[in-house]
């Protein structure tokens, strides 16, 4: 049986889709199942600026919701990425008011190229709080010249 070219790409879009949603529900479950009863998580999406998809929270119910409710859209390829974007994105929602929470905010980062983070004040500060970690899912394609670091 003939598939005509675009079809297998669609399925092979859908297939990583489903992917990464699978993936980042068993994340969340197995940080809850060794007694992570305290972390609050957080997505961020990387489109060609930073989205906060969901703001922090424990429950797991509301991230599977969340990572359910991911469109086509959010994780489609994106070629080009404003990093600073990032920074001011997280600048503005990390209200990590309780210490005794540990906030993860996960960064779904979909490109063949390698990130560079940026180094201003934001990502200082966040390396500094003791209580808060970026989570970073790279997908990506695989090294070729043109992406490969420098």
């Amino acid at each position: 049986m003939y598939n005509e070219p675009q079809v297998e790409v669609l399925k092979a879009q859908t297939y990583t889709r489903e992917t990464v949603k699978r993936f980042l529900k068993r994340y969340v479950a197995t940080n809850k199942m060794i007694g992570n009863d305290n972390d609050e998580y957080a997505i961020v999406l990387l489109t060609d600026v930073a989205i906060w998809h969901l703001d922090f929270t424990a429950s797991a119910f509301i991230v599977n919701t969340e990572i359910d409710a991911l469109s086509e859209d959010r994780l489609r390829a994106y070629a080009d990425f404003d990093m600073q974007s990032l920074g001011d994105t997280l600048n503005t929602n990390l209200k990590l008011q309780n210490v005794d929470y540990y906030y993860q905010a996960i960064v779904i980062y979909g490109r063949s190229s390698v990130p560079t983070l940026p180094t201003n004040d934001v990502m200082k500060n966040m390396k500094q709080r003791n209580n808060f970690i970026l989570d970073v899912i790279v997908l990506h394609d695989g090294f070729k010249n043109t992406n490969a670091p420098v």
